[in-house]
């Protein structure tokens, strides 16, 4: 009699694995019970969307069919493959050939003397299978006599047996680009020619690795070819012929710019090979679109990060609330809080597994990032009143829009969300998300992510991240979970919500850890004391307090998706027109002014001035590239332009910037210390 398969038992947090060799998919049983029995087994071929769709498996799914893994190409060929031996937990250095003969590090040598250089091959035993690479270092006819002359001889260099499989990765023509070793016409006609051959080869599937351009030098580094952009030109040309050439030749093409949309210069230390954690995240994309037969043996979970490196239960102390209890629970945070895709994940998952009657407080402001909250949080929840209170957990969302490498203003809103009357359980949420993905490969050091995710371990609340799920998920699948690279979709936000809520269970189980990171009750009460005022047009109508204090510019809010409140300020598209705030300026003078900054060309700047302080303006930039965010700025006021407590007139008036048109500015908020 057929058992009922079990789901999954390393499922944890309701985390969908993507294994990085095979297109498998383990479903988490609390978020999708009934989809757990469509798991036959480890090996099922359902891709991620079949079993949420119940589409049928696509053909080029996983299969019985076993294979020996060869890798034909030059170094950039040797990464991938180093990327593949580090998938299976090896170390790759350990099972690469390294040119014993010191002149095949020169170009003219190497391409003079075949023997000497371009036929070593490395190759290492897995479980049923062999991965195999041939280190070819140039790509002219007499390298590539044998595999392009004949089927038969092709065989012979692939030593192919007899009803043999093969998975073949190919990747040829940088040299003969970047040295000219032949013209971009024979190279082709060569090309064409090796794809013609390995097309009629039976039982042998072959993957071309298109090849992508050169990457720009580091700050501090030469490129090792001075006319790169040039080159670039030659090579882009190139790669979409050949790409053709091999759709042509019904051979897969694997297109590396395709994936990484941009080049960015810590890609690459260089200039022609891409880092590790690059060439990582390139094979996984390669091997669940093209390795079909991986045996699942090989990816023991025990190689696997464990979520452990995704949750931190910090040493609050607390209990979960039993069923039929109301419950208030205050979200905090950007865009993906302000849109409510992952609340609502959240509250359905929490009413219905652990019976709460929520009640649910948005503070979120979509472009907002945490010096924002940490100086404005209170007046922004004004108008939810006495709910906040009696809030029983406070979800804390960031790093998506924060920029400070010392995580300063998130430090003091966690801190004072710790010591607040009430109590409530903090628990940080660092979203990570298709964009933050790429802002991390080829990293030199720690990020504004990995600032945030030690600091909130440090401060002893609870932290959850996906970064597991961001590096499992593959590109062809982000819009599963994501409407666009920064924002979750209704699929995402209710895997991340139900994540949130199950981690306030797991963390409530377990007993509590040390905080590594104490804190003094006078330094506590110093933070505490420094009460922020805050002067904004966010947040519903009732908590916009700053409309007495300001004159000259109009009143816009702006609605969308992520601002349900409306991304609201003062502004201004005339050339010269001023925006006067009048308020109370302590000492020494603490004012941060928040503003909108954006990439749109109409951006402009403004130059600010307060009255009775001769010889102070700082100019204020509202163009920002890449992004559209609620920036801080801290105004440099000098010491002797305050008094205690005296009215002061700021002024914010409009410059042009980067052309006439380039006028637009936007005041947000402003906030004294």
């Amino acid at each position: 009699m057929n058992q009922s398969p079990k789901c999954p038992d390393h499922v944890k947090l309701g985390v969908k694995y993507r294994f990085p060799l095979a297109a498998f998919v383990i479903l988490s049983c609390t978020l999708l019970v009934d989809q757990c029995s469509r798991l036959h087994d480890k090996r099922s071929n359902l891709e991620l969307r079949d079993v949420l769709t119940r589409e049928p498996a696509r053909e080029n799914s996983i299969s019985t069919r076993r294979a020996r893994v060869v890798y034909v190409g030059d170094s950039r060929t040797r990464h991938m493959y180093g990327a593949h031996l580090r998938s299976l937990g090896l170390d790759s250095s350990m099972h690469s050939y390294y040119y014993s003969d010191a002149r095949c590090k020169n170009n003219s040598y190497r391409y003079l003397h075949e023997d000497a250089c371009s036929k070593a091959e490395t190759s290492v035993a897995m479980v049923e299978q062999q991965i195999q690479y041939r280190a070819c270092w140039r790509t002219d006819q007499e390298c590539f006599q044998q595999l392009s002359g004949s089927v038969s001889s092709a065989e012979v260099y692939l030593q192919m047996t007899e009803h043999e499989n093969i998975d073949l990765f190919v990747n040829v023509g940088l040299h003969d680009v970047v040295y000219k070793v032949c013209s971009p016409a024979v190279f082709m006609d060569r090309i064409r020619n090796l794809f013609s051959t390995l097309s009629r080869i039976p039982n042998l599937k072959v993957t071309w690795l298109a090849i992508y351009p050169l990457l720009p030098p580091q700050p501090d580094k030469v490129a090792k070819f001075p006319n790169f952009e040039e080159l670039n030109t030659v090579l882009r040309s190139v790669t979409n012929q050949t790409n053709q050439a091999a759709l042509a030749s019904d051979i897969h093409v694997f297109d590396i710019a395709e994936k990484l949309t941009t080049w960015k210069a810590n890609y690459s230390s260089d200039t022609v090979h891409l880092k590790e954690d690059v060439d990582d995240y390139l094979f996984m994309e390669l091997a669940n679109n093209s390795i079909e037969t991986m045996p699942m043996d090989a990816l023991s979970l025990s190689k696997l990060p464990g979520m452990s490196d995704d949750l931190s239960c910090g040493n609050q102390n607390y209990t979960l609330p039993g069923a039929n209890q109301s419950i208030s629970i205050v979200f905090m945070g950007g865009s993906v809080t302000s849109d409510g895709k992952y609340i609502r994940g959240f509250k359905s998952f929490a009413e219905k597994n652990f019976q709460w009657i929520t009640s649910i407080i948005n503070l979120g402001e979509a472009g907002t990032g945490s010096l924002y909250h940490s100086l404005c949080w209170k007046q922004t929840s004004h108008g939810f009143g006495r709910h906040l209170p009696s809030a029983r957990f406070v979800i804390v969302e960031f790093c998506a829009n924060d920029f400070d490498l010392q995580a300063t203003s998130l430090r003091r809103l966690l801190l004072e969300l710790l010591t607040t009357p009430s109590n409530p359980t903090v628990l940080y949420y660092c979203h990570l998300s298709p964009k933050s993905r790429m802002t991390s490969l080829g990293k030199g050091g720690l990020t504004v992510y990995d600032r945030h995710w030690e600091l909130a371990k440090k401060l002893g609340v609870i932290a959850i991240r996906d970064k597991l799920m961001i590096d499992m998920l593959l590109k062809r699948d982000e819009s599963f979970f994501f409407r666009d690279a920064v924002h979750l979709n209704d699929r995402g936000g209710s895997l991340v919500g139900g994540r949130l809520a199950e981690a306030l269970k797991i963390c409530a189980s377990k007993g509590n850890t040390v905080r590594q990171e104490n804190f003094p009750p006078a330094k506590l009460e110093n933070i505490v004391a420094a009460r922020a005022r805050c002067f904004t047009s966010l947040g519903p109508p009732e908590s916009r307090n700053i409309h007495a204090l300001v004159n000259g510019w109009e009143f816009v809010q702006t609605k969308h998706i992520s601002a349900p409140n409306g991304k609201n300020g003062y502004e201004t598209t005339t050339p010269g027109a001023c925006l006067h705030i009048t308020l109370n300026i302590s000492c020494p003078p603490v004012v941060t002014l928040f503003h909108l900054a954006s990439s749109s060309p109409d951006m402009g700047d403004a130059t600010v001035s307060m009255n009775d302080c001769v010889g102070y303006s700082q100019v204020v930039s509202g163009r920002l590239p890449g992004a559209t965010i609620t920036r801080g700025r801290k105004l440099s006021l000098p010491q002797n332009c305050c008094s205690t407590y005296k009215n002061r007139t700021i002024s914010l008036c409009t410059e042009h910037h980067h052309g006439k048109n380039s006028t637009r500015f936007r005041m947000i908020a402003i906030a004294t210390e």
